[in-house]
């Protein structure tokens, strides 16, 4: 173990960069859908929820409309929950379809019946091993609360949340250790954290505009306040740190990892940019030209960018720019394949590690033919082979 340790820190010492390739493209929503709010489908479609009830999917370039929601105006959280299609809207607690078609309205224990006087937004939803929790706004306490099931959502305990009034995102970073994202009383945002499955909250940063956008990957929180900047954090949510673009003007409105440490995000001004290692270095992508993009989801292997009349997606592909590759090799990896260009069928030793440094595949004579990843559990793998008495080393993850 010792000797694949020191291996996989070597490889982890050598290896430049990775690139991340874009290929955009468009759909027009001809004023189909006002979005509102967007998810992940049962399917790894994307969902569009609109101000006026509707429900679409994108998937396959295709754009579907569902059944609409009854009697509601806009739709705010859409999360699979209990393998179903959990739908938080203004007027409404809760729906809940297993299909996108038929719809029930509940009212689930421990929750309050809508009254004319007063009943809760639902505006995110969180499933773990062990917790269902529904993230709300009740009107009659100005407070946000929280309800958590332990049984599957059969019954239901609340959480008053005393320092928000809306708490807008809500994220896991383990079984019960939780992270939120909201609006304060005094009208700016705060993120925080619980460490005892939801049940009490302390408060880890602080803007002065609302924060609405709350992601979690690989070890990595990013938050984006309303119409602002963007903040990141590398430790867990002790510490936070600002990124954003250059000029008072220009302000950010939606942002997505895309990898651990390189975020898409776009501005009011309309325009796209790569940040890679948060912010150290920042790429313009391309200009949306028409309105800013008010949504960014990464589902599987592909951006979306949604805006009021438009989808922009891009599925990603990463190619090395390793130190130790020539000028015309390059090594492409995309939706869990490999693309070997510029090696001329020359043959080689080939092994691959995991993040713990065993040895899991290797092979002799290989001609760069497709690998068979697809067996291989989610992680973060190292491949490394010898060419021309060059060592070429590749960090990629299975999802």
């Amino acid at each position: 173990m010792i000797k694949f340790m020191c291996l996989l820190a070597f490889i982890i010492s050598i290896i430049k960069a990775e690139e991340i390739n874009y290929e955009w493209k468009t759909i027009d929503l001809n004023n189909s859908i006002t979005c509102s709010a967007i998810g992940e489908g049962k399917n790894k479609e994307l969902l569009l929820g609109g101000n006026d009830g509707k429900v679409f999917t994108f998937s396959n370039n295709l754009l579907a409309e569902k059944t609409p929601i009854p009697n509601s105006s806009s739709i705010f959280g859409m999360k699979i929950i209990n393998n179903q299609y959990w739908i938080g809207s203004l007027d409404s607690i809760l729906f809940k379809s297993n299909d996108l078609v038929n719809w029930e309205s509940t009212a689930l224990n421990g929750l309050p019946a809508k009254t004319s006087e007063s009943f809760p937004v639902v505006f995110d939803f969180l499933e773990t091993n062990s917790r269902i929790i529904i993230a709300t706004y009740n009107p009659k306490s100005s407070l946000g609360k929280l309800y958590i099931s332990k049984d599957k959502g059969i019954t239901w305990d609340t959480v008053p949340v005393f320092q928000l009034i809306y708490p807008y995102k809500i994220v896991a970073i383990n079984d019960s250790t939780y992270f939120m994202s909201g609006l304060t009383f005094s009208g700016g945002g705060a993120i925080l954290k619980s460490s005892d499955f939801g049940l009490n909250w302390e408060i880890k940063f602080t803007y002065s505009t609302g924060i609405n956008g709350l992601e979690y990957k690989d070890g990595n929180l990013l938050a984006t306040a309303t119409a602002s900047k963007m903040f990141y954090s590398t430790d867990k949510g002790n510490l936070w740190e600002n990124i954003g673009v250059d000029g008072d003007n220009e302000l950010i409105t939606a942002a997505s990892f895309v990898t651990a440490n390189t975020i898409v995000a776009t501005s009011n001004l309309g325009k796209v940019y790569e940040y890679k290692d948060f912010g150290k270095s920042i790429k313009f992508l391309f200009s949306l030209n028409d309105v800013s993009a008010n949504f960014s989801k990464l589902i599987s292997n592909r951006i979306y960018l949604v805006s009021n009349n438009k989808i922009r997606y891009s599925d990603l592909t990463v190619s090395s720019v390793d130190a130790n590759l020539n000028t015309n090799e390059k090594i492409i990896y995309s939706n869990n394949r490999f693309a070997f260009i510029g090696f001329n069928g020359k043959s080689t030793n080939l092994n691959i590690y995991n993040s713990m440094g065993d040895l899991i595949f290797t092979k002799t004579n290989f001609t760069f033919e497709d690998l068979p990843i697809n067996n291989f559990a989610k992680g973060i793998y190292f491949l490394n082979f010898n060419i021309e008495e060059r060592l070429v080393n590749y960090k990629f993850i299975v999802d």
